[in-house]
């Protein structure tokens, strides 16, 4: 639920190359039509989707058995999830505001 819209369309790479290149014209890394601001309700779909996704990874990595992979795929997916979270939460506060 995280990897296909995030290999279709990379809404968050999109979000954090912006944050990363700054200034004042954001510079798209893959052009995308989710990044346009009349798709911007289709975006808000696609990160509730993938951050869903990320959520049950979460739970999945915590359910599996204790060793060395557990801790990378519990701390993976904590990074996933909160990355992914924060550019929802980022998308809904600008849900009216034109890029």
């Amino acid at each position: 639920m995280f990897a296909l819209p995030e290999i279709l369309w990379s809404p968050i790479v999109n979000f954090v190359y912006i944050i990363y290149k700054g200034g004042n014209v954001p510079i798209i890394l893959r052009n995308n039509f989710l990044m346009h601001s009349d798709y911007r309700s289709v975006l808000v779909l696609v990160l509730f989707i993938q951050t869903t996704g990320a959520l049950l990874f979460l739970i999945k990595s915590i359910k599996s058995p204790i060793n060395i992979i557990k801790i990378i795929l519990y701390i993976i997916s904590i990074i996933i999830f909160i990355l992914t979270l924060s550019i929802l939460v980022f998308v809904l506060m600008t849900m009216n505001i034109g890029w």
